[in-house]
């Protein structure tokens, strides 16, 4: 990855750009993670007209921030600019590369609270139902939505990461080895997902190419990428008639409403979504469907009391 994004640097930050990958390997980070930050700082160096990252000042980081918000830049994604930028140059000063850090003392950028589109369980069972076909491409997207509504959801990259031998199919398991935080977990997933799962493998085999160890491949028969797999998230949206905007993360809120709704624990909850124990995601994730919640428990009472 020091070509995608190294490369795009000028040769006074490539250096420190490849020790930063370098520790990031040695942490056990996820690829994603390593990307995210490669994006956010070349675009910082890219509009502090290449000056070399270990050259930027306090004034260029701010005028960055102030930019992106100007330009219609979504908060979350001001946020992520913001955070990744002020860890980056935090490491730098840890790592002696920098005696300060120019994203040091800069404020949080607001962020307005934002509804977020909760899947219902019909929209749910919507996805892999859109796919009925045996062929490749039909087997494969059930196989998709059908272990994107298990309890434990993979994230985006954890699953387009999944290699044949993470997915345990005698012990109804997938193994996710490296994933956010570098946090390994086994998400136990249902009968009705193994099928899917087993039928994909078995037309994977036809596809794949030689030595291509993804359990998930596109029609090339190489490892199916982040994007592809935002993109099968639209088609199939659209497919299923569901007019949401619709992205892979969006399954991991959904299930948890689920997990919710059934009574699932918080301490197991962590383990099966990959979150540290005492993580504020949990309630981060409850937020986003308590109006939902709220809804349905109003309109049981009002049942209840015969109104």
């Amino acid at each position: 990855m020091f070509a995608q994004f190294g490369m795009l640097l000028d040769d006074g930050s490539q250096d420190v750009w490849q020790d930063f990958e370098r520790w990031i390997e040695i942490k056990g980070r996820s690829p994603h993670t390593r990307d995210q930050y490669g994006r956010v700082l070349v675009g910082l160096h890219r509009h502090a007209s290449c000056t070399p990252l270990l050259e930027i000042t306090r004034p260029q980081v701010i005028a960055w921030l102030d930019d992106a918000k100007r330009a219609g830049k979504a908060d979350n994604t001001r946020l992520t600019y913001w955070r990744n930028s002020r860890s980056w140059y935090s490491w730098a000063v840890r790592e002696n590369w920098l005696a300060e850090s120019p994203a040091e003392g800069i404020g949080k950028p607001e962020v307005k609270p934002v509804l977020k589109t909760v899947l219902t369980a019909a929209e749910l069972a919507a996805f892999p139902a859109a796919w009925k076909g045996s062929d490749f491409y039909s087997l494969r997207n059930r196989a998709i939505f059908e272990l994107l509504r298990t309890f434990g959801t993979p994230r985006n990259a954890e699953l387009c990461d999944l290699d044949v031998p993470d997915v345990e199919m005698r012990l109804s398991l997938i193994r996710i080895r490296n994933g956010k935080g570098g946090i390994a977990r086994d998400i136990p997933f249902s009968a009705t997902t193994g099928r899917a799962l087993t039928r994909y493998s078995a037309a994977r085999r036809k596809v794949a190419i030689p030595g291509e160890t993804a359990f998930f491949v596109n029609y090339m028969g190489r490892r199916l990428g982040n994007q592809g797999l935002r993109e099968i998230c639209n088609v199939t949206a659209e497919r299923a008639g569901i007019s949401a905007h619709v992205h892979p993360h969006l399954w991991r809120h959904a299930t948890w409403d689920v997990w919710q709704r059934l009574g699932g624990s918080r301490e197991d909850g962590e383990k099966l979504w990959g979150w540290r124990d005492g993580s504020g995601m949990p309630g981060y994730y409850a937020a986003a469907s308590a109006g939902s919640r709220a809804i349905d428990a109003g309109r049981a009472l009002l049942i209840k009391a015969g109104l």
